[in-house]
């Protein structure tokens, strides 16, 4: 059965999920490989342009991130 990937990307059903885009898991604070890919890869800023297109079609956007408990 083929993918319909039209009706995945249908804005009324769909969302971004950002995960744990933090400095410190992606940065330079954080984990060093991972980081350096980031950098390397220019991650940061891919996934600023799909935020903004996300917003732009109003997409419900969702920032998960990590924290410990006391």
């Amino acid at each position: 059965m083929p993918l319909d990937l039209q009706a995945l990307l249908e804005p009324s059903r769909a969302a971004f999920l950002m995960m744990e885009c933090q400095e410190g898991i992606i940065g330079g604070g954080g984990f060093g490989a991972l980081a350096e890919t980031v950098a390397r890869h220019h991650t940061v800023a891919h996934i600023a342009r799909l935020l903004h297109a996300a917003r732009r079609a109003r997409v419900p956007v969702f920032h998960c991130t990590m924290s410990r408990r006391p």
